[in-house]
């Protein structure tokens, strides 16, 4: 066990290291599902066929239901130019969210501080407010944009049409943004109810 540092150097505690390992381990477990995820769009959209959809119904249909509720599937579409492994792409970019969001909460154990005065309530909405918001607009909203848009969404998505690369990167951070998002706004919002319904029995 390490002991405390008297002289004020090094690890205060067994705790504080272990709180610093963790820490470690969990932005070098981030950076390596992000690297996977990435790797694995990019091997996708490489690999299949440019008529995908054409030639396999079931992969049609799960992008049709998913284009139904996120426009940016059929954007991919109308004008990439690799319209059908882009979509299909693209979907199981979005498919794959829930599983993201699930090991996040798992894994990252990450939790709301203690609410202990209306300052900090109202944080903690905002937060809440904020993280799902933000992760809703990456998915539904912000990504990707017509080709004529400017700023940088249009710069962003106008690469993706054009290029396998940076489709794939741009879709990944992207949709592992929203993950993150949505990673914190279950989290934030399963304290919140806890410290709600807790309060209350008290």
């Amino acid at each position: 066990m390490v002991e405390g540092n008297p002289g004020g150097s090094g690890p205060e505690s067994y705790a504080e290291l272990k709180g610093r390992k963790f820490e470690r381990r969990k932005n070098s477990e981030i950076l390596l599902l992000f690297g996977f995820y990435f790797g694995l769009s990019l091997l996708i959209v490489h690999v299949v066929p440019r008529g995908i959809l054409s030639e396999f119904p079931f992969f049609r249909d799960l992008v049709d239901a998913l284009g139904g509720v996120v426009p940016g599937v059929e954007r991919f579409g109308q004008w990439s130019a690799f319209p059908e492994a882009a979509q299909l792409t693209y979907s199981l970019q979005i498919v794959l969210i829930p599983i993201l969001v699930a090991w996040g909460i798992v894994s990252l154990r990450i939790r709301l501080k203690e609410i202990t005065t209306k300052r900090e309530l109202l944080r903690a909405l905002a937060a809440i407010l904020f993280y799902g918001l933000v992760g809703v607009a990456l998915v539904f909203l912000a990504y990707p944009a017509s080709p004529d848009l400017g700023g940088m969404f249009g710069q962003i998505s106008e690469s993706a049409y054009a290029s396998k690369f940076w489709f794939a990167f741009h879709g990944s951070w992207l949709m592992f943004a929203a993950s993150m998002c949505f990673i914190l706004f279950c989290v934030l919002a399963k304290d919140f109810v806890f410290w709600l319904v807790g309060g209350l029995i008290r």
